[in-house]
């Protein structure tokens, strides 16, 4: 009797455990690590569960049809940025983490702002807005991987943080997806523009956060939610050309034998050799 108990303690236990499993695959249209750990446990204890029939994908709005559309990016050409869920991002299914596949290499040299922004978008691609750019320096410094989800070398990815930042010659620079416009009154940041009948409109255009208001030299990493830095530094590594309410500025980044610059300043018209854009792909 004992032992009869015991293994119906034991069948009550695993039932309790299978169904709560069971729900939460149902509501997570997938299985976790941890989930997947139990399902093991499950079959050590009362034998082999088939859950061949149950999704092994997580689903989520628009992952399939949207991620399809990177399809025509050479993937090794690109690293995967991971951001924050918006409706800007997709969603890669091996790395399982929202994000946008950013350019290793940059494109469209000689154009100013405007005409980089034309030649990214008759290619279905897009700009990197300041945070954005940011966040693909730190990643750069961290861990990244390709658009097939490969982890990419850390010598590979300094090598372009370095062809980036670097205090060297010549002098590289690229265009930024922030411009800067005065609305009754307040500063605000425009950017994800897309052209639209002619005119290139900002999809987001918001009163712009605390930041520094000062050229000096500044620390990246201290930075408000739209990537403009918050607090001088001592450290020469970056300077910021803080933004103007002139009407006609707009963001890039720059470095040569002086350094590294985040300009909040520039105009959108300026055109150089060693001027590009480093193109990225959202899903618009």
């Amino acid at each position: 009797m004992a032992e009869n108990s015991d293994f119906d303690k034991r069948a009550e236990e695993g039932s309790i455990l299978f169904n709560q499993l069971l729900q939460s695959a149902i509501e997570k249209a997938g299985l976790t690590q941890v989930q997947k750990d139990q399902w093991n446990d499950l079959e050590n204890r009362f034998g082999n569960l088939e859950i061949s029939e149950f999704p092994k994908e997580r689903p989520k709005p628009y992952q399939d049809e949207d991620f399809s559309k990177l399809d025509k990016l050479t993937k090794s050409d690109y690293i995967w940025l991971p951001q924050p869920k918006s409706k800007y991002t997709f969603y890669h299914p091996k790395l399982e983490k929202d994000g946008i596949p950013v350019a290793k290499q940059n494109k469209y040299y000689n154009q100013n702002w405007f005409d980089a922004h034309s030649s990214l978008q008759q290619e279905g691609l897009t700009m990197l807005t300041i945070k954005e750019f940011i966040d693909f320096l730190n990643t750069l410094k961290t861990d990244a991987h390709d658009l097939s989800g490969n982890k990419i070398p850390e010598s590979e990815r300094l090598e372009i943080y370095n062809e980036i930042t670097q205090k060297k010659n010549p002098w590289r620079a690229e265009w930024l997806d922030s411009d800067f416009k005065v609305v009754n009154g307040i500063l605000h940041i425009n950017s994800n523009h897309r052209k639209t009948n002619g005119n290139l409109i900002p999809q987001v255009s918001e009163p712009l956060e605390d930041c520094v208001m000062q050229d000096c030299w500044v620390d990246l990493n201290l930075s408000n939610k739209q990537g403009l830095p918050t607090q001088k530094t001592r450290r020469q590594e970056t300077y910021f050309w803080y933004p103007k309410r002139n009407n006609n500025s707009v963001a890039r980044f720059f470095a040569d034998t002086y350094g590294a610059v985040l300009s909040c300043y520039w105009n959108p018209s300026y055109i150089d050799a060693a001027l590009a854009v480093r193109p990225s792909a959202k899903n618009f």
